[in-house]
């Protein structure tokens, strides 16, 4: 499963939308972790103002297994 994400605006420091992505929201999932060590990403044409322009990313999630019981 792929989640989507888009930006508007410059993506620049440690406030852009990748950031947040992989340090932030990631981290504070609890039931799902990465399907893949890769990320989706697709920039449109920049825009005549750079905080106009639109980006998408798409990061792969697997639901996280259940532990199991030691028998």
């Amino acid at each position: 499963m792929f989640v989507p994400s888009y930006h508007i605006g410059w993506q620049k420091g440690k406030d852009c939308t990748p950031t947040k992505i992989w340090t932030e929201w990631l981290p504070s999932l609890r039931d799902y972790e990465l399907a893949g060590n890769y990320s989706l990403e697709a920039y449109a044409e920049p825009a005549e103002k750079p905080e106009d322009t639109v980006s998408y990313i798409g990061v792969p999630l697997k639901k996280k297994a259940l532990a199991s019981w030691p028998s």
